[in-house]
């Protein structure tokens, strides 16, 4: 359950900072975001009543949703592409959350991201969804193709597909590129950007390279979320933890 919860929380997150909310729409997303649960949900209510053919606020709800109910979060998404069928931001969602929640509808998610490159391919993050649906369908060549061709763009944060990367030599066994990328690129300085299980991969592959200081921020970096959720660390963490004193 806690790593359920903490992969939620990974996915929620991603969801609301890798989209932008339009201009005319931001005065009301910061009078919600510190609502309780209830409230936003009313104050989305009536701000779907006054305006029923907004897209954004069938978004807004389905991503308040995400944390509580995955079937009203999806209802949402859907109603929202049904509005308008070009709604990147809706098709990217969905796929984004689609993939994090239900590996029985990865081919789904995959046309919706497909959808939502093909109406804005200037959003990186739509790539690294892309990446990861790609990595979850077992699709390893397309996910790191995905990754690399990030990481030649521009002004891009490169935490991201240096991520999808790592995961994605991991799992189809190029441990050779994978040692040499993460020497060359030294992603334990940041700890706390990046998810739980994550940290715990990065740490013990700088682990079997002798990298202790880096293999102990990831491991730090892990135990985090436990921490704010007021959670018991796993024991295989707390013994990670203990050769780093």
């Amino acid at each position: 359950m806690k790593q359920f919860l903490i992969a939620i929380l990974i996915c929620t997150s991603s969801t609301i900072f890798s989209q932008t909310i339009p201009t005319k729409h931001i005065d009301f997303y910061q009078d919600i975001e510190m609502a309780s649960f209830k409230r936003k949900i009313k104050m989305i209510d009536k701000a779907i009543k006054k305006n029923p053919n907004e897209p954004w606020f069938y978004w807004i709800k389905a991503s308040t949703y995400e944390l509580f109910d995955s079937k009203i979060a999806v209802v949402n998404y859907e109603k929202a592409l049904s509005i308008d069928s070009n709604f990147s931001a809706g098709h990217a969602s969905l796929a984004r959350f689609l993939n994090g929640t239900d590996s029985t509808k990865r081919e789904q998610a995959l046309y919706h991201i497909n959808k939502a490159i093909k109406l804005d391919s200037t959003d990186f993050y739509f790539h690294i969804d892309r990446g990861y649906i790609y990595l979850a369908l077992k699709n390893y060549d397309l996910a790191e193709a995905e990754a690399k061709y990030i990481l030649t763009l521009p002004e891009v944060d490169y935490l991201p597909p240096c991520q999808l990367l790592v995961e994605t030599l991991y799992a189809c066994g190029k441990r050779t590129e994978l040692n040499e990328f993460i020497m060359k690129y030294d992603l334990s300085q940041f700890g706390g950007f990046m998810d739980t299980n994550f940290d715990l991969l990065l740490g013990s592959l700088y682990e079997e390279l002798g990298e202790h200081d880096k293999a102990c921020a990831c491991f730090q970096s892990a135990a985090q979320p436990y921490s704010w959720m007021d959670e018991e660390i796993p024991a295989d963490l707390v013994l990670k933890l203990k050769s780093c004193n």
